[in-house]
């Protein structure tokens, strides 16, 4: 892709070029990140890698794991496995000459699980504390209803940071009746 190279040679002579590729692939991702309550700590992500010759291999990692082949090229995916709470995706690609694109690493992002309820317990004056696992950073909140024919969830009560412990929230005066409980995560 430079300008032309012109010259006089004299008869009988040989020239010999040698043509290296200096130029570095690029990898990109083309899907957005996980984040927010998952079902499963699993994820995909997608994108393109491209080069002015060949691109060869395309790697990545989550977190400090290894460094892993993505399915593919261009495209390329890569299926992976998260942990709770903060995670990193980092990606590069290799050309046939050896050349490598940056890393690409794209912020941390958080994966939180569906908050699971662990147990009601019985609390003084006919209240209840809820139980449950944390994840460090996240915001939980408890909400209520009366009846699952009710219109909306109402909040109760204030909301408390995971610390990646089980905590609980409590309802310290439910009515005599039944009471349904949500456990709603907010990501930081």
């Amino acid at each position: 892709n430079a300008p032309a190279l012109t010259f006089v040679m004299r008869s009988n002579l040989t020239l010999q070029a040698v043509f290296v590729d200096v130029e570095n692939p690029v990898v990109t991702v083309t899907n957005s990140l996980p984040g927010g309550p998952l079902q499963n700590l699993s994820a995909t992500l997608g994108g393109l890698a491209t080069d002015n010759h060949q691109v060869v291999s395309v790697i990545f990692r989550v977190n400090s794991g290894a460094w892993t082949n993505a399915a593919g090229l261009g495209p390329w995916s890569a299926s992976f496995a998260l942990v709770a709470g903060t995670n990193t995706f980092s990606i590069y690609s290799v050309d046939a000459a050896g050349n490598h694109s940056a890393t690409n690493t794209l912020g941390t992002f958080v994966a939180l699980l569906q908050p699971e309820i662990g147990s009601i317990i019985p609390g003084g004056g006919g209240g209840f504390g809820i139980q449950f696992s944390s994840v460090a950073g996240a915001v939980y909140s408890l909400e209520y209803k009366d009846s699952l024919t009710a219109p909306a969830w109402l909040p109760l009560g204030g909301s408390v940071a995971g610390n990646g412990a089980v905590i609980s929230l409590s309802d310290t005066n439910p009515p005599a009746g039944e009471r349904f409980y949500r456990l709603k995560v907010e990501t930081p």
